[in-house]
């Protein structure tokens, strides 16, 4: 009960505010949840209240290419019409200064479900940010063996190693 009334709190935070207020003992969650609250952070600085330094820095470069990825990667979509009954958000087992949180929802366009997961990594000052972002659909559509979409890929980046979030 606790943890939602955090979430819940983040979500109005962001909701009301341009900044995003996690509290850093909140756990990397709220992090995600606020990112789907919010408007898509269209600048460097907007960025980098979600993400890595380098993910961020990447994710501005990459949308001044004329050749720039042209989707909404929170819902891994053109068009990021998540139905809401179906919006689930869950995090996956924290190991030190590493977690994951997954994303499952539905669209309507798309005949799967998706899983959108998300990588953060904590920083000194004990924030979270997002080091990676991969999407595939649910179940039975992912062929075995097939690694799911990355961002970072996506954007030529290399994989998020650990180190320095």
């Amino acid at each position: 009960m606790k943890r939602a009334r955090v979430v819940s709190a983040v979500v109005w935070a962001v909701a009301c505010s341009p900044q995003v207020v996690v509290a850093p003992d909140a756990g990397p969650m709220p992090l995600v949840h606020a990112l789907y609250a919010a408007s898509l952070p269209a600048t460097l600085e907007a960025r980098t209240a979600y993400f890595t330094d380098d993910l961020a820095q990447a994710l501005t470069d990459n949308a001044a290419r004329a050749d720039a990825i042209a989707f909404d990667y929170r819902s891994w979509a053109m068009e990021p019409e998540i139905e809401g009954p179906s919006f689930a958000i869950d995090e996956q087992a924290t190991q030190g200064d590493r977690a994951g949180v997954v994303v499952r929802f539905t669209h309507p366009r798309i005949d799967a479900a998706m899983v959108v997961e998300y990588e953060l990594c904590r920083r000194e000052n004990g924030d979270w940010r997002i080091a990676e972002i991969t999407g595939a659909p649910a179940g039975d559509a992912v062929n075995a063996g097939d690694a799911p979409a990355s961002l970072r890929r996506m954007i030529a980046m290399p994989e998020a190693t650990g180190e320095g979030c």
